[in-house]
């Protein structure tokens, strides 16, 4: 490695020690690639190294890293984080946007979320619903009641998938008790497992998980083949039907023309 030289997506590869690499260019790297490699490469590293890195990390990158790196790849709590407005049912609209205006704009978040004095998810705000009430409404009479939330140990595709039809930009993540710990955004899923949600609809037609778009054509022919032999046989035993009730058909065909 020449001293010019800096590491990116398209050179990583060639790196088996990172360590070599100043924080400010391991951190740039990071988040340049999708949040689930990143967390697949940090989980290679040593324990002190990881935590030595983190704690050089911005803060908001490392509270990021730290809260996916405590769940275990696939589920729900690895792709979630930090909720960047929590706001509790109590207070009112007015605190809502003095506390809207405390965030970087930068951070994208699409609600704000609700909680009562234990922390447990009550509801959701919608910023449109701010402007329809007065300032002195309290949140719990303005906010979407008895949200989907997700739990951080579930799988992150069965998941995904239970809820298809019901998809919003994000969920709240709760623990077993429903107390909010993180928030998961539809996006930084489908970054993720892009692949296998799109496979969905192609097993709804028959293709299986096994094929792919690199499978030979002996492959396919032998995975398809049964699918195909079942679409033959009942077009031929359409056809044997249509056949023996020829005739009556053709009645049918003669006297809706005098109707």
């Amino acid at each position: 490695m020449t001293s010019v030289e800096t590491l990116s997506k398209d050179n990583y590869h060639k790196y088996e020690d990172f360590s070599v690499f100043p924080t400010d260019q391991l951190v740039r790297f990071f988040t340049s690639i999708p949040k689930i490699k990143t967390l697949n490469i940090l989980r290679g590293f040593e324990q002190d190294f990881i935590l030595n890195f983190l704690d050089d990390c911005p803060d908001h990158l490392s509270e990021q890293w730290k809260m996916s790196l405590k769940f275990k790849p696939g589920s729900v709590g690895e792709l979630m984080h930090p909720s960047p407005l929590v706001l509790n049912e109590n207070k009112t609209i007015e605190d809502a946007i003095i506390e809207l205006k405390k965030i970087h704009k930068d951070k994208h978040f699409t609600y704000g979320i609700i909680v009562d004095d234990a922390n447990v998810v009550t509801g959701v705000l919608v910023f449109k619903d701010v402007f329809y009430h007065e300032p002195n409404t309290v949140l719990k009479d303005a906010c979407i009641k008895n949200p989907i939330c997700l739990k951080a140990e579930d799988d992150v595709l069965e998941t995904f998938i239970k809820v298809a039809g019901k998809q919003i930009p994000e969920f709240p993540v709760v623990d077993d008790e429903g107390k909010l710990i993180g928030t998961l955004r539809g996006s930084h899923v489908n970054d993720a497992h892009g692949l296998q949600i799109s496979a969905q609809s192609s097993l709804m037609v028959g293709a299986s998980p096994e094929e792919g778009l690199d499978s030979s054509v002996t492959k396919c022919v032998k995975l398809r083949g049964p699918w195909l032999l079942v679409n033959l046989v009942t077009a031929f035993v359409a056809g044997a039907v249509v056949g023996v009730f020829q005739d009556t058909i053709d009645q049918i065909v003669l006297l809706a023309m005098f109707l």
